[in-house]
């Protein structure tokens, strides 16, 4: 009497209908993204007479199986000739960011009934692009990078000088865009020196749906450091004869290349906006 209750408790303790597969999921927006539901039987292959798949998205039900697939919407579907080997898995094409959530898979074979629940996060990876890497030599330059179209929010930016960590590292809030994709950007100031200019500089950014960090490498572009100087000179008599005083400005640009003939066009421009202002203005 024993032994049996025993085998009559083991019987009942072992269920011929099991589901496995990964609990969290992740697709990349616009791609068609499965999402595993696997089952197992005790005498496979699976008799699709005694076969009834439920998938609900967020407590709604948007597929099911029952000797026929029946679904609300085109983008879900259901591989019949895959059921046969114990796979129940949803597939929804063009994945849009409304698409994340909480999935629940219902597998009914025979008189048993299991249910397992699942994650899908739905990401868009950041595009990383160096907007700003303009310096002047020995003064406070700032450095710009941008990380576009991602999803979701939670981002981590850093740069570096060679493999050197720089601090004074600025992140905005995260922007979102009208795809409900998000936007930032980042700055770090820094001091350039002549050594630099051999230098690798780069920017770094993880995302969750980046399997390695995207790190743009770049070199700093140096221009001149623009200095105005004000000087008084006389003025030139005119038709009335009268002396006034005028003030021109003079431009020196400084470490420029190809930078005389750009320092000229200034100078004469400005003398230039000088010379139509009247002459009491320059008392």
């Amino acid at each position: 009497m024993k032994g049996f209750l025993c085998l009559l408790l083991l019987g009942l303790s072992v269920s011929s209908l099991e589901l496995t597969g990964p609990s969290t999921n992740a697709a990349r927006l616009g791609s068609d993204t499965r999402v595993p539901c696997l089952f197992t039987v005790d005498n496979p292959p699976v008799d699709l007479n005694h076969l009834k798949i439920f998938w609900h998205f967020l407590d709604k039900e948007i597929l099911s199986y029952n000797k026929t697939v029946r679904t609300n919407s085109s983008r879900y579907s259901l591989s019949t000739e895959e059921l046969v080997t114990g796979a129940a898995n949803l597939t929804i094409s063009n994945i849009r960011i409304s698409d994340g959530g909480r999935y629940k898979c219902s597998v009914i074979y025979n008189s048993e009934r299991r249910e397992k629940r699942l994650w899908l996060d739905v990401g868009v990876p950041p595009q990383v692009t160096i907007t700003d890497k303009t310096v002047v030599v020995n003064e406070e330059s700032v450095l710009r990078c941008s990380a576009t179209g991602f999803f979701p929010i939670d981002i981590e930016v850093k740069w570096f000088r060679g493999s050197e960590r720089l601090s004074d590292v600025i992140v905005d809030h995260p922007q979102k865009n009208p795809d409900r994709t998000y936007s930032v950007n980042s700055t770090v100031t820094i001091t350039p020196t002549e050594e630099d200019r051999e230098q690798n500089f780069s920017c770094r950014v993880r995302h969750f749906l980046l399997t390695d960090p995207r790190q743009v490498h770049f070199q700093l572009i140096y221009v001149a450091a623009l200095r105005l100087v004000t000087q008084s000179l006389p003025w030139l008599p005119g038709d009335s004869g009268i002396v006034g005083r005028w003030r021109a400005v003079c431009v020196t640009a400084l470490q420029r290349p190809n930078s005389d003939a750009e320092a000229i066009n200034i100078i004469v421009g400005i003398a230039a906006a000088s010379l139509s202002t009247p002459q009491n203005d320059f008392k």
